[in-house]
């Protein structure tokens, strides 16, 4: 039974059956009127089926992947891991690497993050190994992660997922658009909260957060005499030390930038390394995050400003001019960490453990 079978079985049987165990009557209430927890869910007792049934093969491949057109003895768990999975819609159980086979590695890919080659390398080999038991663990942390979501998602609003590098425009749990991010760092995570979008501004001055001043700017001022002016820096403060870079094309905030005021000093902005963003792993930032076509986003959040058309911005943002404009109504934002998750299409989706929080006690990030 493919995994897409199972979720239909799933579907048809009690919701509140196919529910891990949660801890009181107030977060199930919760979690049902959450379609992100009842979509996983069923991806995971479908699994727990998988499981059970002995349909989820362990994958051997040599360190010489096949290509399109050869015939390998592994192609034949391949195909049987692809068919289980939803991804191969018919399994003729031959060595052959065919072109149906080439299109479900494409769908596999995606679903796990990867370049949409139809190749067989070696990030996808991998992902290909990790047995049930790992993904059934990991979807289990994401489903006690989505239960603390529950009370949150119920209108429109803005999600960031972390480990997916995507930002989503949601609208009546749909996704209506999507744009590649760029998050933060290991060493300097993107913080998971929720808040409201409430400001954009364009041509945006950038304040260098002091540990940057101290650990990078200073250093190069230090050997280049000509740093500032090289790149539109200017001191505001010597003493302390306050430094800010003016607007510009080269603004490390590109031209416009996002506010939703938080402690964590966190907001989305454009960027002038645009290159960011054709990496497939995107973590790359001090914290902020990096959004990729930003103006669409702005258009999204002015729509009810008749005084912002595409045509003004455009024209401000010529003018190099700091420019403030309130967001009415505010917009909620919810940036969150799942490494498996269900979309809209029903494709069950895994991404790596970039800051390895699925290893740790599960942190109720929405209480505020």
């Amino acid at each position: 039974m493919t995994i897409r079978l199972c979720i239909q079985h799933f579907l048809l049987a009690s919701t509140i059956v196919c529910l891990p165990i949660l801890n009181n009557a107030a977060q199930t209430a919760d979690s049902l009127n959450n379609i992100y927890y009842l979509r996983l869910s069923n991806s995971y007792h479908a699994y727990l089926l998988m499981e059970k049934k002995g349909t989820f093969p362990a994958i051997l491949v040599a360190k010489k992947y096949p290509l399109l057109g050869d015939s390998h003895k592994s192609i034949i768990q391949i195909k049987k891991l692809l068919f289980a999975c939803g991804d191969l819609s018919v399994n003729d159980k031959s060595a052959l690497f065919s072109v149906p086979v080439k299109m479900a590695i494409q769908h596999f890919q995606q679903r796990m993050g990867l370049a949409q080659t139809g190749k067989l390398n070696a990030a996808t080999v991998q992902a290909m190994k990790v047995p049930i038991g790992a993904r059934l663990k990991q979807m289990y942390t994401n489903l006690e992660r989505l239960k603390w979501m529950s009370p949150f998602l119920k209108s429109n609003y803005l999600l960031i997922n972390i480990p997916e590098y995507k930002l989503h425009i949601v609208e009546n749990n749909q996704s209506v658009y999507q744009a590649n991010v760029v998050v933060g760092k290991a060493a300097t995570q993107t913080e998971i909260f929720k808040d409201t979008v409430s400001e954009v501004v364009f041509n945006p001055y950038w304040n260098i957060p002091a540990s940057i001043v101290t650990t990078e700017i200073l250093p190069k001022m230090q050997k280049d005499s000509n740093y500032l002016l090289q790149n539109d820096l200017e001191v505001v403060s010597a003493s302390p030390m306050v430094i800010r870079q003016k607007p510009s094309s080269n603004n490390a905030l590109g031209k416009m930038k996002f506010l939703f005021p938080n402690s964590y000093d966190i907001y989305l902005h454009d960027t002038p390394a645009k290159e960011l963003f054709k990496s497939t792993n995107r973590a790359f930032s001090h914290g902020c995050i990096r959004l990729e076509n930003p103006i669409k986003l702005a258009l999204y959040l002015l729509k009810n400003n008749a005084n912002w058309s595409k045509e003004k911005i455009e024209t401000v943002l010529k003018s190099n001019v700091e420019t403030s404009v309130s967001i009415v109504p505010k917009m909620a934002i919810c940036i969150i960490y799942l490494t498996a998750w269900v979309n809209e299409k029903n494709e069950l989706n895994f991404r790596n453990d970039v800051y390895q929080l699925d290893q740790k006690p599960i942190v109720n990030h929405f209480n505020q």
